[in-house]
């Protein structure tokens, strides 16, 4: 069985909108939640901040 996340961008004031989907295979999606939380948990003790949610406009700097 195949899972498939869709996320969008750029819905508000923008001049464009984005709108992207991830298909994952259920037999892999728990071993990749594992890592995601592994690589959020190290961010997380190295920046001593909580993160919920990455998103890529945080990633860069204004």
């Amino acid at each position: 069985m195949k899972f498939c996340f869709i996320d969008e961008s750029g819905t508000g004031d923008e001049p464009l909108a984005v709108m992207t989907g991830v298909v994952v295979d259920t037999y892999r999606m728990k071993p990749t939640k594992d890592s995601w939380e592994q690589q959020f948990q190290y961010l997380t003790n190295e920046l001593k901040i909580s993160i919920e949610e990455l998103n890529a406009k945080d990633l860069f700097q204004n």
